[in-house]
């Protein structure tokens, strides 16, 4: 048996039975002829027929095996769409992992990965190979609400070569105390007055991408993106 798991034992061939164990077992009905027992550890029982004045005894030796330790890492809570690290360990090095749960990319491992956007739960059956024994231990991981981030550019079409001044809003973002906002862009060189503010300006001679990056109190952020293009110079001839 492995612990927790219980059997039936059943006496015949007597008129009745009185039923006892080597080490302290808590019988519902000691002389009932079936005897559905869940010892924690290996036990002998030993049950006597009595049948008039004559009796006879028989013993059955039930032998327990331990389950396998099972432990998890937490997850730390993460923000809107994210991947997992989802680490099991047990005691034993004979013992084989499957992890259930959403998207997870390699459930057969101790260690492996998820990828989640909400609330989940992942649960790990740890089986020990030698014994046949298995336990489960559950992690679960909160998603938290990534902010909002909005950038408008204008104007967003610029004269190839002329020095424009643009101006970046990010009117539309989620507001409110210890929220942050960082505006940069893809060329190193461009240099962004305000770039801390919701609105910033700066200015472009032609195509550049920006981008505004929205980090709320808990640390989430989101990022997006935005971009300068250009109108041709015109040919005169």
């Amino acid at each position: 048996l492995c612990a927790g798991d219980s059997v039936t034992l059943i006496a015949s061939g007597a008129t009745s039975y009185v039923w006892t164990s080597d080490q302290a077992y808590p019988f519902n009905d000691s002389t009932s002829t079936n005897q559905t027992i869940g010892p924690l550890t290996t036990t002998l029982f030993t049950v006597t027929g009595i049948s008039g004045s004559c009796s006879q005894t028989a013993t059955y030796s039930v032998a327990v095996s331990p389950r396998p330790d099972v432990t998890v890492a937490p997850i730390p809570d993460f923000c809107g769409c994210d991947t997992l690290q989802l680490q099991a360990g047990s005691g034993s090095s004979s013992v084989t992992y499957s992890w259930s749960g959403l998207g997870i990319s390699q459930p057969g491992m101790a260690a492996t990965n998820a990828y989640a956007c909400s609330n989940v739960s992942y649960t790990v059956t740890v089986r020990d190979t030698v014994t046949g024994c298995s336990n489960s231990n559950t992690v679960s991981a909160f998603s938290r609400n990534a902010p909002i981030a909005v950038a408008d550019i204008t104007p967003d079409k610029v004269c190839l070569g002329s020095t424009t001044i643009i101006t970046l809003d990010g009117t539309g973002s989620d507001t409110g105390n210890g929220m942050q906002y960082y505006w940069f862009a893809d060329d190193p060189t461009v240099f962004i007055f305000g770039n801390s503010g919701i609105i910033a300006t700066t200015e472009v001679t032609g195509s550049t991408v920006l981008h505004l990056t929205v980090t709320d109190s808990t640390g989430c952020s989101t990022t997006v993106s935005d971009s300068v293009g250009v109108y041709p110079r015109p040919t005169i001839s």
